[in-house]
C-alpha cells in the first residue's frame, strides 16, 4: 500500500470517531519512520482544511474535507456546505484500514544510509594525499616520540616523562611498529634520559655510544621490520647538560647505489616530528648513520624560494639577500638575470610542457607579492614568514585578514589551488626529481669519501681557508668538512644524473648573500667555481683577487663560469676533482629504488 492509502484509511478512521487523534493512532501500525513522514503530512492535511471552512468546527466535517484534500478537489466544491460535502466523501467508497507493517523500511533506510556514509567516508579516505602523520606509526614516532623529546631536553622527570614515555612504546606502538622495533625505542628512550640527567657535557662517554649505538639498532630494526620511517639521533651541547636529540622522518624513496663494490643506502626523507631543530643543508650523513640522507623539505625550500620563479620569462633569480638587492647595484640585477637564463636554459626540455612553465608563472607572482606585503606588514613594525614549501606552512588568509588587500588574499588562494591541480603537480614534480636524485649523488659520494679515510686536504682550498700543513685538518675540523663537501660538490657535477647548471646557480647564492659568508658551504662553493673555473682556462684567481674578496668579483667568476655548456662544466669538474686527489671522480651506479606513497603537503 502507498502512503496516500495509509492516510486515507487513518482519515476513515477519524471520520468515524470524529477524532484527530484517532486518525494519528491509526497511523501507528505503520513502520516508524513512515508513520513519522505520514503524521507530518496528516498535520498539513488538517491545516489546509481548516483554511477551507469558515461556517463549521465539527471535527468529523473537518476530517472529511482533509480526506477530499488528500485526492485532487472538485474546484467548485464549497467545503462550508455539509450536505455537498458528505456527498462527496461517500463517493470515495469504502476505506481500507491501514497496511500493518514491521520496521523494514526503516531499517533499510538506516542501512542505505549507513552505506551511503561510510561509501563516502571511504571515497574520502582514497582520494585523500596520504599523510603518514594520520598512520599509527606516524603519530607515535612523530608527535609522541616528539613530545619525549622536548621533555627531556627541559629536563623534566617523574611521573610526566613516564607518561610520554608510555605513549612512545606502550600498546600502539607496538601494535604498530612491532615488538623488536618497540624494543629498540625503548632502549634509545632509556639512553636519551640518562643522557639529559647527566651533569655536565663530558660525563661518561660510553652512554653517548650507548645512544648512537641504540639509535643505529632502531634504524636497523625498522628497516628489517620494512616500514617506512628513519630515526636520526643527535647530541647538541647545552649549557648544563648534553641535549640528546631523536628527529624522525618519512621515507618516500629508499635507493641503493654501488661503486667500487661499495654498497651505500640513499633515503629521500620528509620531516615527520614538529622539532625546532633543523639543517639547513639538503641533506647530510655522518661516518656513524646508516645511510646518504636527503632532505626533501630543504630541496622543496631550495626550488620555490630561489630557483623555479626564474622559469617565468622576464624574472631573475634571487641570489642575493635584500639588504644588498635593495642598493640597486648595477652587478647584481646583471648576475641574477643571468642566472635566470641559465635556469631557463638548464629546463629547456620540460619547459616545453605548459604546466612547467605555469608552475614557474604561479611561483613568480607568489614571490612578488610576499614582497609587497613584506614592505606593508614591516611598517606596522612585524615580520612577514616567507613561505618555505610549495603549499606555505602558515594560514596566510587568516594571518593578514585586514591588514593587505582582500583581492590580494584570494589572488593567493587561487594561486595555491592551481599549483595543487593534479597537472601542475605532477609538473613540480618532475622539476623537483632530478634536482633531488643530484642531492643523493653528493650524499653518496660522503659515504664512499668515509669508506676511502683521511684524505690531505687539496692545495687550492689550503689556500682559500689559510691552512698552511695540508694533513693538519682533524675531522670534524672547519677544514675537513669544506674539503669533504668540495669533493661531493666536484662528484655531484661530474657524475651526478642531472646537468651541473642548476647547482652552480644555487652555490652562486651562497657565495654572493652577504649573510652566508665564511660558513663551510662558502667556503667549499668558493673552491669549487675556482677549480672548474681554472679547468675551463679562466683567470679563476685573477678574476677574485687576493685580500678581501669582494662579491662584484666573485659575481664575475660566476658569471663566466655559467656561460660555458653545460659538457664543458661536468668536463671541468671531474678533471678538477682528479687533481685535487689525485684520482678520477668514483662512478657509482644505482641498482635499485623503492618508492613509497608520496606525501604531498
Amino acid at each position: 500500500m502507498t502512503l496516500r492509502t495509509d492516510l486515507g484509511a487513518a482519515l476513515a478512521r477519524g471520520v468515524e470517531a470524529e477524532s484527530v487523534i484517532a486518525a494519528r493512532a491509526a497511523l501507528g501500525k505503520l513502520d516508524p519512520l513512515l508513520g513519522w513522514i505520514a503524521r507530518r503530512r496528516l498535520h498539513r492535511l488538517t491545516e489546509r482544511a481548516d483554511r477551507q471552512i469558515f461556517r463549521s468546527d465539527e471535527p468529523g466535517h473537518r476530517l472529511r474535507v482533509a480526506r477530499l484534500l488528500l485526492e485532487a478537489p472538485k474546484s467548485e466544491l464549497d467545503y462550508d456546505d455539509t450536505e455537498a460535502v458528505l456527498q462527496a466523501y461517500a463517493a470515495l467508497g469504502p476505506q481500507p484500514g491501514p497496511s500493518a507493517q514491521g520496521p523494514w523500511f526503516t531499517l533499510g533506510s538506516v542501512f542505505l544510509l549507513a552505506l551511503l556514509i561510510a561509501g563516502g567516508f571511504a571515497v574520502q579516505r582514497l582520494l585523500r594525499p596520504f599523510d603518514p602523520r594520520e598512520t599509527e606509526a606516524g603519530q607515535v614516532l612523530g608527535d609522541a616520540l616528539g613530545q619525549f623529546v622536548t621533555k627531556t631536553s627541559y629536563g623534566q622527570t617523574g611521573a610526566a616523562l613516564a607518561e610520554t614515555r608510555a605513549k612512545v612504546i606502550g600498546p600502539v606502538a607496538e601494535r604498530a611498529l612491532g615488538p623488536a622495533v618497540t624494543s629498540a625505542l625503548s632502549e634509545v628512550l632509556d639512553a636519551s634520559g640518562w643522557l639529559a640527567s647527566a651533569s655536565d657535557a663530558g660525563a661518561d662517554p660510553s652512554q653517548s655510544e650507548r645512544f648512537f649505538n641504540g639509535a643505529g639498532a632502531l634504524a636497523a630494526a625498522l628497516r628489517k621490520q620494512g616500514l617506512p620511517y628513519f630515526v636520526d639521533a643527535d647530541i647538541i651541547a647545552g649549557r648544563a647538560h648534553p641535549l640528546p636529540i631523536l628527529m624522525s622522518f618519512y621515507i618516500e624513496r629508499e635507493s641503493e647505489f654501488e661503486s667500487g663494490g661499495v654498497a651505500v643506502r640513499a633515503l629521500d626523507l620528509w620531516r615527520l616530528d614538529t622539532l625546532s631543530v633543523r639543517y639547513g643543508a639538503l641533506g647530510y650523513t655522518r661516518p656513524r648513520t646508516p645511510a646518504a640522507l636527503v632532505l626533501l623539505d630543504q630541496v622543496e625550500s631550495d626550488l620555490v624560494r630561489s630557483v623555479l620563479p626564474a622559469l617565468a620569462p622576464g624574472e631573475a633569480s634571487e641570489l642575493v639577500d635584500d639588504e644588498t638587492r635593495e642598493q640597486n647595484l648595477p652587478w647584481v640585477s646583471a648576475i641574477e638575470r643571468l642566472a635566470a637564463d641559465a635556469v631557463r636554459k638548464h629546463y629547456t626540455e620540460l619547459s616545453r610542457d605548459p604546466h612547467v612553465l605555469e608552475v614557474g608563472q604561479l611561483l613568480a607572482k607568489r614571490r612578488a607579492l610576499v614582497r609587497r606585503w613584506r614592505v606593508t606588514i614591516a611598517e606596522g613594525g612585524r615580520l612577514l614568514h616567507v613561505p618555505e614549501r610549495l603549499i606555505p606552512e602558515a594560514d596566510y588568509g587568516k594571518d593578514l585578514h585586514l591588514r593587505v588587500p582582500n583581492q590580494e588574499l584570494y589572488e593567493w588562494d587561487d594561486l595555491h589551488d592551481a599549483l595543487l591541480s593534479k597537472a601542475n603537480y605532477a609538473a613540480f614534480l618532475r622539476l623537483r626529481d632530478p634536482y633531488v636524485q643530484a642531492i643523493e649523488r653528493h650524499e653518496v659520494e660522503h659515504r664512499l669519501d668515509f669508506a676511502r679515510g683521511f684524505r690531505p686536504i687539496p692545495s687550492s682550498l689550503c689556500r682559500i681557508i689559510g691552512l698552511e700543513n695540508a694533513l693538519d685538518a682533524p675531522v670534524g675540523s672547519l677544514q675537513e668538512r669544506v674539503s669533504s663537501e668540495f669533493s661531493a660538490y666536484l662528484a655531484q657535477l661530474s657524475d651526478g644524473p642531472d646537468s651541473p647548471v642548476l647547482e652552480l646557480v644555487v652555490l652562486s647564492g651562497i657565495l654572493l648573500n652577504a649573510h652566508a659568508g665564511g660558513g663551510v658551504y662558502w667556503y667549499a662553493a668558493l673552491g669549487l667555481f675556482e677549480a672548474v673555473g681554472s679547468e675551463l682556462g679562466i683567470d679563476a684567481e685573477g678574476v677574485v683577487g687576493h685580500g678581501r674578496l669582494e662579491r662584484e668579483r666573485i659575481a664575475e667568476l660566476v658569471r663566466q663560469v655559467l656561460a660555458r655548456p653545460a659538457e664543458q662544466l661536468r668536463k671541468a669538474a671531474a678533471q678538477a676533482y682528479e687533481k685535487a686527489y689525485g684520482e678520477p671522480v668514483p662512478h657509482v651506479l644505482k641498482k635499485f629504488a623503492r618508492q613509497n606513497p608520496a606525501w604531498r603537503h
